[in-house]
C-alpha cells in the first residue's frame, strides 16, 4: 500500500511538472508574438515551442500523453502497437502512429505530444516531423521520453 501511494504522489507532481512547462512555455510564446513575423512556423516550433521532458523509463509518460490527447492535442507514437495500448488507456485519445501523422492532411489540434521522441525521429528525422506538425497548424510540440 505504501508503494502505491508513493508512486501515485511521483505520478502526480510529474503531471503537475509537465502541466507547468507547457504553461511556461505558452505564457513565454504568448509575450513574444513578435517571433511570429520573424520565424516561418516550422523553426518557430524547433526553436521556442518544443517543450523537452525525459525523466527516465516507468514515470507515466505514456499515461500522461493518453489522458491529455482528447481535445486540442494529438499524440505520436512510433508503432501500431503503442497506439493500441494508449487507446487502451484511454479509448477516446486522439493517436497516431508516425506514418498515420506524416500522411494527415488536417487535423484540429494545437499540441503535439510525441511518445520517446529518440525512437520516433529515428524512423524520421525530427526536422520532417517539425515541419509536418507546422503545416498541420500545430503550435507546440512535447517531446517526452529519451
Amino acid at each position: 500500500m505504501e508503494t502505491n501511494m508513493h508512486t501515485t504522489n511521483n505520478f502526480y507532481t510529474f503531471v503537475q511538472m509537465i502541466d507547468k512547462a507547457i504553461a511556461l512555455n505558452k505564457a513565454f510564446m504568448a509575450e513574444r508574438d513578435f517571433l511570429l513575423k520573424e520565424y516561418s512556423a516550422s523553426d518557430l516550433l524547433e526553436q521556442f515551442a518544443t517543450v523537452k521532458i525525459d525523466v527516465g523509463r516507468m514515470t507515466g509518460k505514456t499515461t500522461y500523453i493518453a489522458n491529455h490527447i482528447i481535445d486540442d492535442a494529438i499524440g505520436v507514437v512510433s508503432s501500431i502497437s503503442e497506439k493500441k495500448y494508449i487507446q487502451y488507456i484511454q479509448p477516446k485519445a486522439k493517436i497516431f502512429t508516425l506514418d498515420e501523422f506524416l500522411s494527415l492532411s488536417e487535423v484540429n489540434a494545437s499540441i503535439v505530444f510525441i511518445d520517446t521522441p529518440s525512437i520516433v525521429f529515428g524512423l524520421k528525422s525530427k526536422n520532417d516531423v517539425t515541419k509536418k506538425a507546422a503545416i498541420l497548424g500545430i503550435k507546440m510540440m512535447v517531446l517526452l521520453g529519451y
